[in-house]
């Protein structure tokens, strides 16, 4: 349960990554990154979105493809921190081997508060934060 609560949270963080500014540019983005990737391992490759999106902008294929190679970069990053952060807390769900870790774990992730017995047992529990935590 804790692993889908975690999945689906980061799915949706995902979701907001892929807000494109449209539609259209939404459906650009794989060619561009292919004429992008080409063009930059040669630059004499045919890359006829890019030319046509750089003149249309007054800018140079050059100039649009290190802009594409930038925002592919920084994205890949944030993907990459994301999946990385997601199987942390898978990790450290795997790692709950007693009941007393798991009601400690969903309190201090605001996915549960503890009760008042698990608090009386283990003084280390402050307030639960007001919500999920990740």
């Amino acid at each position: 349960l804790f692993k889908r609560i975690i999945r689906d949270r980061y799915n949706a963080k995902f979701m907001e990554l892929k807000k494109p500014a449209s539609k259209v540019d939404a459906a650009s983005w794989e060619q561009q990154r292919e004429e992008a990737k080409a063009w930059t391992a040669d630059n004499s490759a045919s890359t006829p979105m890019l030319t046509t999106m750089a003149t249309a902008r007054s800018i140079s294929v050059s100039d649009l493809v290190s802009k594409i190679n930038t925002k592919v970069t920084a994205y890949n990053s944030a993907v990459a921190t994301l999946l990385g952060e997601q199987k942390a807390l898978e990790d450290e769900v795997d790692a709950l081997d007693t009941i007393a870790k798991v009601h400690k774990w969903r309190h201090e992730k605001g996915i549960a508060e503890a009760t008042a017995q698990h608090q009386t047992d283990d003084t280390s529990l402050g307030s639960a934060p007001l919500r999920i935590t990740f």
